[in-house]
């Protein structure tokens, strides 16, 4: 396993307080290379030439465990706040939720310690407004989740099985 040099600069500021206190964001990610979409996080299949990838949108560290703790942004219009519950219960969010499962199984897979609670942070559009203006207005809302990524090495096997 290669050295995981993290550079740790910004202070989160989105995060409920009791969050953000013990939180920062990870400018850097392993080797010194920057972390974006673009490039993404990717590891090698056990021992054949398929890679798994995919692109994470921010990742905190808890301060205290030294978990990295994966973010997902998701934006929306709806007409009512967002309830967590309602947010991770609905079917047309069932893939966000195998989404934030997989990039749990990537930074494990790549020898992070993974913090089990990711977040969703939610930008609701405020469609409540008579006149655009030239501006959207947003409500925030994170959205806590216990991954799972004790399914995805089998389901990875039977995918390979196939080929």
């Amino acid at each position: 396993m290669r050295p995981h040099a993290l550079l740790l600069v910004l202070v989160l500021v989105l995060a409920p307080p009791a969050l953000a206190q013990t939180t920062i964001t990870i400018d850097r990610c392993y080797d010194g290379d920057t972390c974006t979409s673009t490039d993404g996080e990717k590891i090698r299949h056990k021992d054949t030439n398929i890679v798994l990838g995919g692109g994470i949108d921010d990742i905190w560290q808890d301060t205290n465990t030294k978990e990295l703790i994966i973010v997902d942004y998701k934006s929306q219009a709806k007409n009512r706040s967002v309830d967590p519950i309602e947010y991770l219960e609905d079917p047309y969010h069932e893939g966000y939720l195998t989404q934030m499962d997989f990039y749990a199984y990537l930074l494990s897979g790549m020898g992070f310690a993974v913090h089990p609670t990711a977040y969703f942070l939610v930008c609701n559009a405020d469609r409540s407004k008579e006149d655009f203006n030239k501006a959207m207005h947003f409500e925030e809302a994170l959205v806590p989740y216990q991954w799972d990524s004790s399914w995805i090495g089998s389901d990875v096997d039977r995918m390979i099985a196939l080929i």
